[in-house]
């Protein structure tokens, strides 16, 4: 369990919560500026928000390295 103040109001929260108030918990992640152009060029290009099109990626890039995992345990 974690204790956070927000607004001048402490929560206690479990680690596995990821809903709090009926808003998803984020995390903030901080990019050089580089990384960040591409990936605004690569939103322009999709069509998706930043936030969207890093879910879409990083769930491609921990699927492969799943299987890759599995296979190499087989």
């Amino acid at each position: 369990m974690y204790i956070i103040a927000k607004n001048d109001r402490i929560i206690a929260m479990n680690e596995d919560e990821h809903i709090k108030d009926n808003r998803e918990i984020r995390k903030s992640l901080a990019v050089d500026i580089p990384t960040y152009d591409m990936l605004q060029e690569v939103c322009s290009w999709e069509h998706r928000s930043k936030i969207d099109q890093l879910k879409l990626l990083i769930g491609k890039e921990h699927a492969r390295l799943s299987r890759e995992r599995h296979e190499l345990a087989e």
